[in-house]
């Protein structure tokens, strides 16, 4: 008690430099817990505007393998962490978010505490969200794997329904459900997926939705049906294919005609997958790494520079 006393006393009088730097080297639990120091102290936590949600910053766990690896003990992580996110944002004194990124295996168990982060996100102007929820390879779990996955979290657009900042957005192991006709994401300019299940009717709404999209990444994602990208304001787009093989051969057909640059990469045997036709007269830029160069078609690209095919580069004249 005596040193607590100390320690308000002492913090009263350093400088605002000293306590931002102090702050800056401080997981979001030890935030949490020095800002009951002072009202100084708890006006600073209110200044950090950079919120990464992970293992270390929100539980102190410093490496992956302290992980637990029986199931039950891991749902039980799973739920810790849930609530130690949703009490951190119901008790955040800050005025302004610019970034939220949340690094957890998180699903539709933990829908309460992932909906109230991007609810006060958005509200609070965060012109970035990363939500990783995958399991990482090298986390082992018994028993099997598919029982410890659960049922992934649903991303809903209408949270973006009022005036928003958000620039960027990166989804990772979500389910997107479809949407009519929502114009939400007028400002989105980046925007990832990661281990998502993707189609046509999802991306449509996508292309619909975000009118000023201008890079568009499609990473590890199954396609359930043959896809159309159309998108009058995409400028980079890139499609990785390298670790998914069980999957049917899709058709991807890509109208963007102010497409800059294209990169496909797929790995073994992923040349028998898609089929990708690209119509887009502007595109200077394209990389295509494959087995196979047959599926893909490109009727006329006169301003293409620079085509790069598996390792080697191959410049037009």
């Amino acid at each position: 008690m005596n040193g607590v006393k100390e320690l308000k006393s002492e913090s009263t009088e350093l400088p605002d430099c000293v306590i931002s730097h102090i702050f800056s080297l401080l997981t979001l639990k030890n935030l949490v817990k020095t800002s009951a120091l002072s009202k100084q102290w708890y006006h600073q936590w209110g200044l950090k505007k950079n919120l990464n949600f992970d293992l270390h910053n929100l539980l102190d766990y410093n490496t992956i393998p302290e992980l637990p690896i029986t199931l039950p003990l891991f749902q039980h992580l799973q739920s810790q962490f849930a609530a130690s996110l949703d009490s951190f944002m119901q008790t955040y004194p800050g005025d302004t978010i610019r970034s939220i990124r949340v690094d957890f295996p998180l699903g539709a168990d933990h829908t309460y505490a992932i909906d109230g982060l991007i609810h006060k996100a958005v509200l609070k102007g965060a012109s970035r969200i990363h939500l990783l929820f995958a399991y990482k390879t090298d986390i082992k779990i018994e028993p099997c794997k598919p029982n410890l996955k659960g049922k992934p979290y649903t991303f809903l657009f209408p949270f973006f329904s009022c005036p928003n900042s958000l620039t960027y957005l990166h989804l990772q192991r979500c389910h997107i459900a479809p949407t009519m006709k929502f114009s939400g994401l007028k400002n989105l300019r980046t925007l990832v997926l990661t281990l998502l299940s993707v189609g046509q009717n999802v991306l449509q709404d996508l292309c619909f939705s975000c009118i000023h999209l201008k890079n568009f990444t499609l990473n590890e994602c199954n396609f359930l049906s043959d896809l159309k990208i159309t998108s009058p304001t995409l400028l980079h787009l890139n499609i990785y294919y390298e670790r998914i093989r069980r999957t049917r051969s899709r058709n991807i057909d890509i109208i963007a005609l102010n497409l800059l640059s294209f990169k496909y990469s797929s790995g073994y045997l992923s040349h028998l997958l898609h089929k990708v036709k690209i119509n887009s007269h502007m595109l200077s830029k394209l990389t295509y790494r494959c087995a196979r160069i047959l599926n893909l078609e490109f009727p006329g690209l006169p301003n293409v520079k620079t085509m790069c095919w598996m390792d080697s580069v191959k410049t037009t004249t």
